[in-house]
């Protein structure tokens, strides 16, 4: 070994790291102990020879050294494996002259070259694990830092710590893994289209890639609201297998590997029991994408007087790791980058939930709307969505300052043994043809009346062209259809109206 690279400027992590291997392993850890006293036997026998307090401080750090570079051969068959072993461990090498060289030897690390196994898994968690770690000691540090900018809108935020604890991230992961692809939050410009671009393309390069937001819940934190995650995935061939969450300021961590459980620090978690909505803790967000807003607020109203509660958090982690651990039953959120959802996604299966996209779409990781539940409520939440036209994005409203918005206010009085086949006509009509459906809608049952079968719907073009273009599509046709079949106890109360907004 060069003499640069002995020495603490070989290892930069904490020393327990490399240590905690010889507890787990008796045997190793009692021949430790034979080299630590053979250790100390050479050093009174040197001070006997010598006399000579420096030279037994020298010859201790000797010892010492050639003690951990002996356990750690022992431990992992010959000077390469305890080598092999740092890079599966995800010990940093620092920059400098002794970096190549143990690059050289160590290659791409164990993890890198096996297939997909637990022992590669698990040294590829562990790093994980440690990197969210230093990154939420300067989350602690640093939380209420000042925004030094806006992404998407004045919504999404960015501080200087973002992007600090993205770098702390992909050191970690580069020194342990540096041929694995890997994408952080933090350099992706904002927009669905250049997140779509750089997931495409970061896979492209490796089979293995880490996705990482290094602060999710950017709001919570300028604002000095401590309820903020680290958020680390590790997917292979496409499909997430290591998930990482770490709340800093609960010491939490959240982990998972496919096929092996789901954990919040040592602990097993698992999804509610929860049967129904009614029993349902909800959460959902308050997305910074604009056509998101409507949809959301659509299936809250619906949703609030069904469920136990509705939660918004503001963080996507903690979202997903609540519903895993059974805190929570249910979170959806209508456009999610890969980076908020991948670790979380991978707990919620872990832990015995279900997650899809808002139609039912099984999720991978190019999936934007997302619906994780404790998998007994996922059908009937998926109804809910489904019926209030929330599962996915409003189309964007073409600008044209010329034309008023054009309405129409309805009250129908519907049936009580006709409501189901109602409310699937109503649900097929919403969708209309490309360039025709209707800017915005509104359902309730009930508000006009006390009647909970009278239902009340608004609906609002751009212009009266776009509702007598809507009325003309074969959806409509099948409303029509249906009206004709005295589906209500009287008839429709209408009222058409223009609006500048």
């Amino acid at each position: 070994v060069p003499d640069s690279c002995q020495s603490s400027a070989l290892i930069r992590k904490p020393s327990l790291h490399l240590w905690r291997p010889f507890v787990q392993k008796r045997t190793v850890f009692v021949g430790f102990l034979a080299v630590a006293t053979a250790g100390l036997l050479c050093m009174a026998l040197s001070f006997g020879e010598q006399g000579s307090g420096s030279n037994v401080i020298g010859h201790a750090s000797s010892s010492l050294i050639a003690m951990r570079r002996s356990a750690l051969t022992s431990l992992h068959g010959g000077p390469m494996g305890s080598l092999q072993r740092m890079g599966e461990m995800g010990v940093e090498v620092r920059n400098g002259p002794c970096r190549s060289w143990v690059r050289s030897r160590v290659g791409v690390g164990a993890a890198e070259k096996a297939v997909l196994g637990g022992s590669e898994l698990e040294s590829i968690r562990d790093t994980a694990m440690e990197a969210a770690r230093m990154a939420g000691t300067l989350i602690r540090e640093r939380i209420g830092a000042d925004v030094i900018e806006t992404k998407l809108n004045s919504m999404d935020l960015l501080t200087e710590v973002d992007g600090k604890c993205q770098e702390i991230v992909e050191n970690v992961v580069q020194s342990a893994y540096p041929s694995h692809s890997f994408l952080g939050e933090e350099s992706v410009a904002p927009g669905a289209e250049a997140s779509a671009q750089a997931l495409k393309e970061a896979r492209e390069k490796n089979e293995w890639l880490w996705i990482v937001d290094p602060i999710d819940g950017t709001t919570n934190f300028a604002s000095g609201i401590p309820l903020v995650g680290t958020i680390i995935a590790v997917a292979y061939k496409g499909e997430p297998v290591v998930g990482v969450i770490y709340d800093a300021f609960n010491d939490e961590m959240f982990h998972a590997i496919k096929g092996k459980g789901a954990y919040v620090n040592d602990q097993p978690i698992h999804v509610s029991d929860a049967p129904d909505i009614s029993k349902s803790v909800i959460f959902t967000g308050s997305p910074p994408n604009p056509q998101a807003i409507s949809p959301v607020l659509r299936s809250i109203t619906s949703l609030m007087p069904r469920a136990r509660t509705i939660r918004m958090l503001g963080t996507a982690a903690h979202m997903l790791a609540y519903v895993a651990a059974g805190r929570a039953s249910v979170y959806f959120e209508a456009d999610l980058n890969a980076w908020d959802s991948a670790a979380g996604v991978l707990l919620v299966r872990e832990a015995g939930g279900r997650v899809t996209d808002l139609e039912g779409k099984e999720w991978d990781l190019s999936t934007r709307p997302i619906l994780a539940t404790n998998a007994k409520v996922h059908e009937d939440m998926l109804g809910e969505l489904t019926k209030t036209g929330s599962t996915g994005l409003d189309p964007i409203a073409e600008e044209d300052d010329e034309k008023p918005v054009f309405g129409v206010n309805v009250n129908l009085y519907v049936k009580p043994e006709r409501r189901d086949d109602f409310i699937a006509c109503i649900q097929n009509n919403q969708k209309g043809t490309l360039g025709t459906e209707p800017l915005a809608l509104d359902y309730t049952w009930g508000e006009s009346t006390n009647d909970p079968n009278t239902f009340f719907f608004q609906e609002r073009y751009k212009g009266r062209e776009g509702f007598e273009a809507h009325q003309k599509t074969p959806h409509f046709a099948k409303w029509e259809e249906f009206v004709a079949t005295d589906p209500f106890t009287k008839p429709p109360e209408v009222m058409l109206f223009e609006a500048e907004t």
